[in-house]
């Protein structure tokens, strides 16, 4: 009898260890997936406050660490230390003062700037005129007063011989005042035709500035020199018409040749501008280039000046006092090298004047009317405000 209970009460005690022991791990697996549940709101909690504040800190306008900071575009200069650069309707004559100065301090005896104006005129619709041309006069390069874009060799100064490596028109406008835009887009392309028939014979000749494709031998695509040259392709079919040729008869001249010519012409250059013995002009032997900038806007892009160089009217008109003027022969044509955007933050100092003068008050300052940028109808998406073309004659075969 007291071996049975003294067995019964070692079980009962076994049992209470057991269940004790069955309690303590329970109690210890409750408090450690207590601790761990605990830990976990306590991450995903942290995850969301720093969502919230980086969502706060776009809100507020700030750039995350790691946006990428941003580039202004290159500016395009189309000129060349040895190139003798031609002005045409200058204006007030602040882009001949930002050309001759730093940054791009051209040298000054290389640059005719002109206006169509009379002297006089000239300082009455502009009244900053007349400072610009003693800084040009100053600096040692030629101002010329009534000169016509339509006539140009009939100046002296300009010549009638190829002399001039780049002939430059900005913002061309015959100013005539006229209401009807028809007429007064019919006006201007006829004032763009007469310009491109009087440069070719003025524009130095050489070897064409179309880059040859060194594979095929063949003058490149357009977007090939947009590339190699910056700016950007207009699209134009580059068929040849009859009568013509890619270079004119410079392309007989091999690339070993014009490349030692080229080298000996900028060399001779350099070294008498850089001692002073010589401030004549030196034309470089290279294909001289027409320059042509307009705004980027309608009327401007309804005057076609792609095509009125590239694809012209068999025989031009001349305009004089508001009536057109057939004149003799064939309107020469041109080839595009490239168009590029005209940004007047690359030329420190130019101006912007209309043709009709500038009124205190009244006239825009600062570029304000080159600056502005937006769509156009018939455009597409946002443009530039202003565009340059740069074109190469086709010269006739002979």
């Amino acid at each position: 009898m007291a071996k049975l209970k003294a067995a019964l009460l070692n079980a009962q005690h076994a049992s209470a260890q057991k269940a004790a022991k069955a309690k303590h791990e329970q109690a210890k697996l409750l408090k450690q997936k207590s601790i761990t549940g605990a830990t976990k709101s306590q991450r995903v909690a942290g995850k969301r406050k720093a969502l919230v504040d980086d969502l706060g800190r776009l809100d507020k306008g700030k750039k995350p660490a790691t946006a990428a900071p941003t580039t202004r575009p290159r500016h395009v200069i189309p000129f060349e230390n040895d190139d003798t650069i031609l002005l045409i309707g200058e204006g007030n004559f602040s882009y001949a003062v930002s050309l001759l100065s730093p940054p791009h301090s051209h040298p000054p005896h290389l640059v005719l700037a002109t206006a169509y104006d009379s002297e006089v005129v000239c300082y009455e619709k502009y009244p900053d005129a007349a400072a610009h041309v003693e800084r040009i006069r100053a600096a040692g390069a030629r101002v010329e007063f009534g000169v016509d874009a339509a006539q140009m060799s009939k100046c002296k100064a300009i010549g009638k011989e190829p002399r001039w490596s780049r002939i430059v028109f900005n913002f061309p406008h015959a100013g005539a005042g006229i209401k009807d835009q028809d007429r007064n887009i019919l006006t201007n392309q006829h004032l763009i035709l007469a310009f491109l028939r009087a440069c070719p014979p003025i524009l130095t000749r050489g070897k064409s500035r179309l880059p040859v494709d060194p594979k095929t031998g063949k003058k490149a695509h357009k977007h090939h020199q947009a590339k190699r040259r910056g700016g950007e392709p207009d699209h134009d079919d580059n068929d040849e018409a009859p009568g013509y040729v890619e270079g004119g008869p410079a392309d007989e001249v091999t690339d070993d040749e014009d490349a030692d010519a080229d080298a000996d012409a900028s060399a001779a250059l350099a070294t008498a501008v850089s001692t002073g013995e010589t401030k004549t002009l030196h034309p470089p032997s290279k294909q001289g280039t027409v320059l042509i900038t307009l705004k980027h806007k309608i009327p401007y892009t309804l005057w076609d000046v792609h095509h009125l160089a590239t694809r012209p009217p068999a025989h031009p008109v001349r305009v004089r006092a508001g009536a057109p003027i057939s004149t003799t022969g064939k309107q020469p044509r041109y080839r595009l090298l490239r168009s590029f955007p005209f940004d007047p933050a690359a030329w420190p100092g130019y101006e912007h004047r209309r043709t009709l003068g500038f009124k205190e008050g009244v006239s825009k300052v600062a570029n304000q009317e080159l600056l502005k940028k937006g769509p156009e109808e018939g455009l597409g998406e946002a443009v530039g405000q202003c565009k340059t073309w740069e074109f190469e004659p086709r010269y006739e075969r002979r």
